[in-house]
């Protein structure tokens, strides 16, 4: 993936957002540090089918960062496999930010099913 191009197609409006609370500092590579607390803005560029993430906060600091480190960053516990099991066989899983979705389906957020970040369908 060409890191310009996912921040193009983010900049053109081709994504699906949603806001949440960082629930600890979370620092860039460059040594950019988004504090705990930060509303930011979380992006999922549609061509990349919620794979991919982009945070980005008030002052349009960005993160692009792959869509399996959310639990870290956000502090949320993944699912227990007796869990991942229900999502499978009941066929209703949950995105990455809790809503019902079919096991292989992202929600109008753009967030992709855990079942399908996780590589299992």
């Amino acid at each position: 993936m060409n890191y310009i191009n996912t921040i193009e197609t983010f900049n053109k409006g081709k994504t699906k957002m949603a806001t949440k609370t960082l629930k600890k500092d979370l620092k860039r590579k460059d040594g950019f540090i988004f504090p705990e607390g930060t509303r930011v803005t979380i992006e999922f560029p549609s061509d990349y089918r919620g794979m991919v993430m982009l945070i980005r906060d008030d002052l349009n600091n960005i993160l692009l960062t792959k869509s399996i480190n959310f639990f870290r960053i956000f502090g949320v516990k993944e699912p227990s496999m007796k869990t991942l099991e229900k999502y499978v066989y009941d066929g209703i899983s949950k995105s990455l930010l809790g809503k019902k979705v079919e096991p292989d389906g992202i929600d109008p957020d753009g967030s992709p099913s855990v079942l399908l970040l996780l590589g299992i369908l």
